[in-house]
């Protein structure tokens, strides 16, 4: 049997913040089931950047994470505010870490849940990163004690993911697929 689209039939926001969307959907099945309440998360459009420095050091960035009740080590990177993606990605990266990179290339593009929620994530590989400024921090992040930034050796990557340091999904693709276009 070919797999088919559902068909959505009624589609209602019910929850909306400017955080965080919800949306209702009532939704006919191939085989011609109603779903009444599939719930989907309405969420922008995310980058992700792997900067490498002419040192071979990657940037990261620590800070708490309410979702995961964690202080995770990740690439900076943050959601888009209309520009295109290589924009975004230079955006977030100055403003999380003072760095910005000679090149910026994209490495993929990947639903972050296809079954929940509407987004992508976009991953970019960022080429001779520079310090060019201090951080430009939201009100948020500097509210919970700022976000600080490593610089990461390339060499020790693959053991920082296998030791479980590194663990964010979106991280931990863009290492792998960065690593791959660098042929590392």
């Amino acid at each position: 049997m070919p797999v088919e689209p559902w068909i959505t039939l009624e589609s209602e926001l019910v929850f909306d913040h400017r955080w965080y969307k919800v949306r209702r959907d009532k939704l006919r099945l191939p085989n011609g089931d109603v779903l009444d309440d599939y719930f989907v998360s309405v969420r922008p459009e995310i980058v992700v950047v792997f900067a490498v420095t002419a040192e071979d050091e990657v940037l990261f960035v620590r800070q708490y994470r309410p979702g995961a009740g964690a202080i995770t080590v990740e690439l900076p990177g943050g959601t888009f505010e209309g520009e295109p993606g290589a924009e975004a990605a230079e955006r977030e990266l100055l403003e999380e870490t003072g760095y910005r990179c000679g090149r910026m290339l994209p490495l993929c593009s990947v639903y972050a849940d296809a079954s929940k929620n509407t987004n992508q994530i976009h991953s970019f590989l960022g080429t001779e990163a520079v310090r060019v400024a201090g951080q430009d921090l939201d009100e948020h992040e500097m509210a919970s004690g700022g976000v600080d930034v490593l610089l990461i050796p390339v060499r020790e990557l693959r053991d920082r993911i296998r030791s479980g340091e590194i663990k964010n999904e979106s991280t931990v693709l863009a290492i792998y697929r960065a690593l791959e276009e660098l042929g590392v």
